[in-house]
């Protein structure tokens, strides 16, 4: 990456606040209206489509979904979902065709929404756990066949996970999912497979990693030799990056991010300068934008050490290989212990982020082209 893509970087992140108040459907806002975080009910996915960017969330009291979408990540218009709103949580969305998909919960079930074009929506059951169990959708991915979602059943346990296919947005059935040791936290596409990344339970493994042309026939690829990985992304040239930890040796953990020009040819090309804290970790990496940018969590602030920490990490690079710690940029209202980045999307030129605040509302920050 060039100095001057660099001085962009780290110049350019800017910040979309969101204020307590709602907005009417026909109101667009430079704010986008969000929950106390104290609740977890705030915006909580964001994707790319066709007409720029979406982002869901949801309140809590009573149960309700709801939706902006914006054309340059930075000014966002309430979109009104009707019936099929009500009684939901809308907890994930992915760009699909010219409209999106998203996945949430009604009580005890796990419902799908499909919109054509990102304004009208139409809520689809697609499972139902039993009592005392309830879903959390943990990721959501449009790939070569359709549509693919891994959700998690919780009650006082973990009771496992199940892998959903639809070949439309709208007709959802329950498929063959990978075995894993760990818990599948990431599903990416490129236009001839699914990946599906599971975080590992004991250390490595060699059930962490599977592809599947369709959604339904699984096999394995090979994780870094050095470490693990959390996520994926695939590049507009093909290649591969993933983010996770590196394990220098059994006690001593870094986190760090790997360059794989076809997938299983893993190299390290960046990890934390220090060796890992208890909140440190690197768990989401997007494509798009600058090219790439990973997200996770640091103890030590090494692009502003006068900062409170831990803080949301963020970093960029144009080709996956060299990669810019960016600064949190001044100004940002509210403490920021326990920032995280909770969702990145692209639409290939700007980047928007979710981040949750232990204490303050979430925000979007977008990050634009250098």
């Amino acid at each position: 990456m060039s100095r001057r893509a660099n001085a962009a970087l780290l110049c350019a992140l800017l910040l979309v606040g969101l204020p307590g108040a709602a907005a009417s459907q026909d109101e667009v806002v430079d704010h986008l209206p969000m929950w106390p975080a104290a609740s977890k009910k705030g915006v909580r996915d964001v994707t790319a489509f066709a007409d720029g960017f979406m982002a869901v969330g949801a309140n809590d009291k009573p149960a309700l979904s709801k939706s902006w979408t914006s054309a340059d990540g930075r000014r966002w218009t309430r979109q009104d979902g009707g019936d099929g709103f009500a009684g939901a949580m809308m907890l994930r969305v992915e760009g699909f065709g010219d409209g999106v998909v998203a996945l949430g919960t009604q009580g005890r079930r796990l419902v799908g929404w499909h919109s054509p074009d990102g304004a009208e929506w139409f809520r689809y059951s697609i499972d139902r756990a039993k009592r005392g169990l309830e879903f959390f959708p943990d990721a959501l991915t449009a790939g070569p066949t359709g549509v693919l979602a891994v959700a998690s059943r919780i009650g006082q346990d973990l009771a496992g996970q199940r892998f959903y296919h639809s070949p439309d947005g709208q007709a959802w059935s329950t498929v063959d999912a990978p075995v894993t040791t760990g818990h599948f936290a990431s599903l990416e596409s490129t236009p001839d497979e699914y990946l599906a990344v599971a975080r590992p339970a004991f250390g490595p493994a060699e059930d962490l990693y599977w592809r599947s042309p369709d959604g339904q026939s699984w096999e394995t690829f090979a994780g870094p030799a050095d470490g693990w990985l959390y996520d994926i992304a695939v590049g507009a040239d093909g290649s591969f990056v993933g983010v996770g930890d590196l394990r220098e040796t059994e006690a001593t953990l870094r986190p760090a991010i790997w360059h794989a020009p076809e997938l299983g040819a893993w190299e390290l090309v960046y990890s934390y300068p220090s060796a890992k804290q208890t909140e440190d970790r690197l768990y989401r990496v997007e494509a798009g934008g600058p090219g790439f940018v990973a997200s996770g969590i640091i103890s030590e602030c090494p692009a502003q050490p006068q900062r409170s920490c831990p803080v949301a990490s963020i970093l960029a690079s144009a080709d996956g290989r060299e990669w810019q710690q960016l600064g949190v940029p001044e100004g940002v209202p509210g403490p920021l212990h326990g920032t995280e980045v909770t969702s990145i999307a692209s639409d290939g030129e700007t980047t928007v982020m979710v981040v949750w605040h232990e204490g303050p509302p979430n925000e979007l920050w977008t990050l634009p082209a250098p």
